[in-house]
């Protein structure tokens, strides 16, 4: 119900907001609609209204990522692009882990209601936000042009270069590289990321080791994410390109499962300490890989970033679906958590392997 519309209708959003001349508007727009469609919530609808509500409020918050990328690549200088999503990525890092906790307070505390009306309010102030920032920006943006009348000419969007059929080849190429990474990313995670307590129980773990390890995976998308936000990062920081930054982050990541699987082989006085380790590094490697993808997304395809972002989107929720059914399948049939975790990461390795061979191969990639 909350992946379909992304799956179905996200390439078609992103096609009308790189359409739209005003993507600030549709991001403003989609997030009062949201929030006007969630108060619905509170008539305490029949279970197949709430399911109606559900879906379309996941129709409208499709605009939300297309809008922003497309927006990036109006207003920041290629400089600032890591560095923008190094923060983006820090703030919802922080927000996966303070969000849930304070909902479960608020809502133990003083009702669900209270708490839907908390994300109600939260969400129109973001669309106010939204509406100052583009207010301010526009200020200064006229406040420039005017400094700059002698002639002078200020970098405030990502260059773009003349379209050519070498261009068109090199564009297709990377796109299909960046699909597939990130389609193995979240098939990998949400291989096991639905069926982890029920793994962890029937091995015999507390629900708290669930806890610790969500933890570590959150505080390592914090560490990463707050790195590549830093303000003085030198232009040799970063070794690699985006694209492979992105794949490597992702076959990083299909390595801690694999070895997850062997670390829950060991003794269980061990095995939480060494999980907790590897939770840690895939998170971090997570954060690396979602923004490193929008990177790639902003600075290689800025005349259709909307369309790339929704398609994005799009396989990122197909391999959502898909993923969890596979692995239910193995547990039915009696797979250890062990095994589990080795069969995810040994599948995206070997994709990946084929990824990394493909891009080895394929023309190089601008900086």
């Amino acid at each position: 119900m909350i992946l379909e519309p992304s799956v179905f209708l996200g390439p078609s959003i992103g096609r009308l907001v790189d359409s739209h001349n005003n993507p600030p508007l549709v991001l403003i727009w989609s997030l009062v609609l949201r929030s006007l469609i969630t108060m619905l919530i509170l008539l305490k609808p029949s279970f197949l209204f709430f399911c109606l509500i559900v879906f379309i409020r996941s129709v409208i918050s499709l605009p939300e990522n297309p809008a922003s990328n497309v927006i990036c690549t109006q207003i920041l200088p290629p400089r600032d692009v890591s560095r923008y999503f190094g923060l983006l990525g820090l703030l919802r890092s922080a927000s996966k882990i303070t969000a849930p906790t304070l909902g479960v307070l608020v809502t133990s505390s003083y009702g669900e209601s209270t708490a839907i009306k908390i994300s109600i309010l939260m969400t129109l102030l973001a669309s106010m936000l939204t509406v100052y920032a583009f207010h301010k920006y526009k200020h200064h943006d006229a406040h420039n042009n005017i400094n700059n009348h002698k002639g002078e000419e200020t970098v405030t969007s990502i260059n773009k270069t003349p379209y050519s059929e070498e261009n068109r080849n090199t564009n297709h190429r990377i796109l299909k590289q960046l699909l597939w990474t990130v389609t193995t990313y979240s098939f990998m995670v949400f291989f096991i990321n639905n069926q982890l307590p029920v793994l962890l129980r029937n091995s015999g773990y507390s629900m708290v080791l669930l806890g610790v390890l969500v933890t570590a995976s959150g505080s390592g998308g914090i560490l990463a994410a707050s790195y590549l936000s830093r303000k003085h990062r030198s232009k040799h920081t970063d070794t690699m390109n985006p694209l492979q930054a992105t794949i490597v982050s992702v076959i990083v990541i299909a390595l801690c499962f694999v070895a997850l699987g062997f670390t829950f082989m060991l003794p269980s006085s061990i095995a939480p300490y060494v999980a907790t380790f590897l939770f840690f590094c895939t998170g971090m490697f997570s954060a690396i890989e979602s923004i490193r993808a929008n990177v790639v997304v902003v600075q290689e395809f800025p005349d259709n970033a909307g369309e790339v972002t929704a398609k994005m989107g799009s396989f990122r929720s197909i391999a959502m679906l898909i993923a969890p059914s596979i692995a239910a399948i193995f547990i039915s049939h009696m797979a250890s958590m062990s095994l589990l975790f080795i069969v995810d990461g040994g599948v995206g390795l070997v994709i990946l392997i084929g990824i990394t061979i493909a891009h080895m191969y394929s023309s190089p990639l601008k900086h």
